[in-house]
């Protein structure tokens, strides 16, 4: 199964109807550049800083919602237990011959991936990011579609 990709970034051809029905649901779910989601009381100072930097970074991009506070709890999490790993090896590298070590690095390393990958956060969702957003400007600076959309409105 193919990943779902958001209406503005699918090549896929949809009529009017099915794209601002798809539209109306992605948007439902969004909370807007203004709202800030709340992290959970148990981060310390560094998973703190962590989640801050994602929130911001989402909010900037507006696809920040308030269903992304669990990931990016698990994201600030991830990142700085994988912070701390890299730190144990540097000061300790002998432990790169750890086979529990590695294992678990390698773990910490697949679900820092993963979750940037869900947060948009890889090079590769961020170009899909980038299609959304480019697209949005489009519509907004293209004067024939601004037309078209008052006459809808109109008729």
């Amino acid at each position: 199964m193919r990943k779902a990709m958001p209406v503005n970034a699918t090549k896929k051809h949809l009529t009017k109807e099915e794209k601002d029905r798809r539209l109306a649901v992605e948007n439902a779910f969004k909370s807007g550049g203004d709202v800030t989601i709340e992290p959970p009381d148990y981060l310390d100072v560094d998973q703190l800083k962590a989640f801050d930097f994602i929130q911001n970074a989402l909010r900037e991009a507006d696809v920040l919602s308030k269903l992304d506070t669990v990931t990016i709890t698990q994201a600030a999490v991830a990142i700085c237990m994988l912070e701390r790993s890299n730190m144990r090896v540097i000061n300790t590298p002998e432990l790169s011959y750890d086979d529990k070590f590695v294992a678990t690095h390698e773990r910490l390393v697949r679900t820092y991936l993963k979750l940037c990958d869900e947060l948009c956060l890889s090079p590769q969702a961020r170009a899909k990011l980038g299609v959304l957003v480019a697209n949005k400007q489009k519509e907004r600076q293209d004067p024939l579609l601004n037309v078209l959309q008052q006459g809808d409105a109109d008729g």
